[in-house]
């Protein structure tokens, strides 16, 4: 029967090895060679101390099990201890967990004379000891016990050397391993040194301690008792350790395989995928050797990945840019915090490429890439990448998903799809059901009342479709339809930038622009009437209109069959007078009539002046509105479209010929006020 059970997911544990199987940095040769020097220098007339020193993350608690794995099957007759000084809470805890060590890793039916021997050293190293509790005392009568032997207060020399001819009798070779001891504070480091200095000694066992030598260092100079300058806190630890072994230092080449096997662990076990030809991560060789220096910030930052992919949708972020990010939050915390606070900075929306120099760029409150840290200079490759406004500080065009779109900058910071978002795969959904037929999922997309979650749909909506149509010839006229059918519902609250449902015309008119060639007429009256309103229809085909060569015959033909309807259309509009509604929407029906209809409308409309409607309800139509910019615009009178009145009008009248007024107030908008602001303006 196989076992169906899901292989259990790669875990970072900051465990170290412990089989040379599993050593894929080649450390096997330094672990055997360590083994090896344990066993030469060892003596039975005194002890050895040897350092594995290398600095934190770079994998000496996994050399020193290779070590013992080594010495184990080399020399089995070796005891082997471990020995844990920082989890002692004060020098007599250090000493009981020393003793306890040693004496570990002896017989118990020998240990009775080495024990009074190191009862005795212990007392005089210190008498608080007599209080700890010891391997093996506890059980044969613990403090009691113990406590006899401390009277007998014998000089320290004979107690020493009784334990360490007891130890020597029992020819057993000791290794003791003491891992991460660098995690001392100052004054318990000396001790621990004391403690193997002058009390540790005993012939036949040897030390094998592992720690950072520059952490040790520090430690030293800092403690109650510090060395005066670096080199005395060098040339003091050198009394203690006989046999440097310092680990090798990453290589570039080990670093990057390691890091390449990272996120290739994390990306497996994930939806996401980088394409094969993205160059974005190799161009930053230098810096990612320099961040992840060591194997254990390597395994970190795997760990890390493994953390964020999950939360994030395939398809719904640039992978590689959120790759890039997690080195960042990692390695430049500082930077990385502040990059939100600048989103305005680093987010582009324009097209057209400037300067390739970065020091254009106003680098406030990132960081100053020449002083704030050692290694600023691959901060702002990793930059660079995420962001090329950087380097390219005139603005370029930002692609969808990366982080430097100013519509899914927030989705890598908040690890999330943030609420004021619309995800692609929605998107996507929507276009997919109203190319179909179904218009409910694309309404519902443009109907959520959160945020500004409506413009960002529209603007994603707007640019998959016309994008994805163009690249596949998948033209569909039932998403034009869709679209058209929505128009009408969506607010027009206008301002001096654009409503939604001016966005929304706009994205029609790319779809109708990108109707193929032999599209049928019938199937673009029936898609652009879709819409119930004509003055939006009207809009659209505005819009759409410029170089007849861009539109399908269909489309022209369909134009052309409109003249009628927008005639009609403006001419109800003028005999409503000042009960018209204040909308701009007149102004574009006079517009689109005298570029495509002006033979006919201008006698149209020169038959009814002065019957229907007056020439100053007539010029007043061709007044333009401004809007302010605020939460509520306010329109403004801005200027008259003398252009598209003189192509509709043929008829003269005095009210055009009078001088303009001078006091017209601009912040009244109705239509009397647009008559008076109209006066004398056409002639000019």
């Amino acid at each position: 029967m196989t076992d169906s059970t899901p292989a259990e997911p790669a875990v970072w544990r900051d465990d170290p090895i412990t089989s040379a199987s599993d050593d894929t940095l080649g450390r096997r040769h330094v672990a055997r060679r360590a083994a090896d020097l344990v066993v030469e220098t060892h003596s039975w007339e005194s002890s050895v101390v040897i350092g594995l020193i290398g600095p934190w993350g770079s994998g000496k608690s996994s050399v020193l099990e290779l070590t013992i794995g080594e010495l184990k099957e080399s020399a089995p007759e070796w005891k082997i201890v471990r020995f844990t000084p920082w989890a002692a809470g004060d020098t007599s805890g250090l000493l009981a967990e020393f003793y306890a060590a040693i004496a570990s890793a002896l017989p118990e039916k020998r240990f009775e004379r080495f024990r009074s021997g190191l009862a005795d050293v212990v007392e005089v190293s210190s008498p608080a000891a007599a209080l700890v509790p010891h391997v093996g005392v506890v059980a044969k009568g613990g403090a009691q016990w113990f406590s006899k032997w401390l009277r007998r207060q014998r000089p320290w020399a004979e107690s020493f050397k009784e334990a360490s001819a007891t130890l020597k009798d029992l020819r057993t070779p000791v290794l003791v391993v003491a891992d991460d001891i660098d995690r001392l504070q100052g004054d318990e480091l000396l001790e621990l040194l004391k403690v193997i200095r002058l009390v540790g000694r005993f012939a036949g066992i040897s030390y094998l301690l592992a720690y950072d030598q520059e952490s040790l260092h520090r430690t030293i100079e800092t403690s109650s008792n510090s060395v005066d300058h670096p080199q005395g806190s060098r040339e003091f630890l050198e009394k203690f350790v006989q046999y440097p072994i310092y680990l090798p230092a990453l290589l570039s080449g080990q670093a990057l395989r390691q890091i390449d096997l990272a996120i290739n662990e994390a990306l497996s076990n994930s939806e996401h995928v980088v394409t094969p030809n993205d160059g974005r991560l190799a161009s930053i060789r230098e810096a990612w050797t320099t961040c992840l220096d060591t194997p254990r910030a390597i395994k970190r930052f795997g760990a890390q990945l493994r953390l964020v992919l999950p939360l994030h949708q395939p398809n719904e972020i640039d992978v590689v840019d959120l790759i890039l990010l997690t080195l960042l939050r990692m390695y430049f915390p500082a930077v990385y915090k502040s990059l939100p606070r600048h989103r305005q900075r680093l987010v582009s929306r324009q097209h057209k490429f400037g300067s390739s120099s970065a020091t254009s760029f106003d680098w406030t409150g990132i960081l100053d890439p020449s002083t704030e840290h050692p290694d600023a200079a691959h901060a702002v490759e990793i930059l660079e990448i995420l962001f090329p406004i950087i380097r390219y500080p005139g603005g370029v065009d930002p692609d969808r998903p990366r982080a430097s779109h100013h519509e899914y900058f927030d989705r890598y910071f908040a690890q999330n799809i943030p609420e004021h978002d619309v995800s692609d795969h929605d998107a996507y959904t929507a276009l997919a059901a109203a190319s179909n037929g179904d218009p409910d999922p694309l309404r519902s997309l443009l109907s959520i009342d959160v945020g500004d979650r409506v413009d960002t749909a529209i603007s994603k909506l707007w640019s998959f479709s016309v994008n994805e149509e163009r690249a596949t010839g998948a033209f569909n006229p039932n998403l034009l339809a869709a679209v058209m059918g929505l128009l009408s519902e969506l607010p027009d609250r206008t301002n001096s930038l654009m409503s939604q449902q001016q966005r929304v015309a706009h994205w029609a008119r790319d779809l109708v622009k990108a109707l193929p060639s032999d599209i049928k007429k019938e199937n673009v009256a029936a898609a652009l009437r879709s819409c119930p309103d004509l003055q939006l229809i009207v809009d659209v085909m505005w819009l759409a209109s410029g170089d007849d060569s861009e539109l399908a015959p269909a489309v022209l033909q369909f134009r052309a069959d409109l003249i009628s309807d927008v005639l009609e259309g403006f001419m109800k509009n003028l005999a409503l007078k000042d009960d018209a509604p204040l909308n701009h929407r007149a102004l574009t029906m006079a517009s689109f009539l005298g570029h495509y209809g002006s033979e006919v409308a201008s006698a149209r409309i020169a038959a009814e002046v002065g019957q229907s409607f007056a020439a100053d309800d007539y010029a007043a139509r061709f007044v333009s509105l401004s809007y302010t910019v605020s939460e509520n615009p306010i329109a403004h009178l801005s200027d008259f479209a003398a252009q598209s009145f003189q192509a509709l009008t043929t008829f003269a009248d005095e009210f055009f010929d009078q001088e303009p007024l001078a006091d017209v107030d601009r912040d009244d908008v109705s239509w009397a006020n647009r008559k008076a602001f109209a006066r004398g303006r056409a002639r000019q």
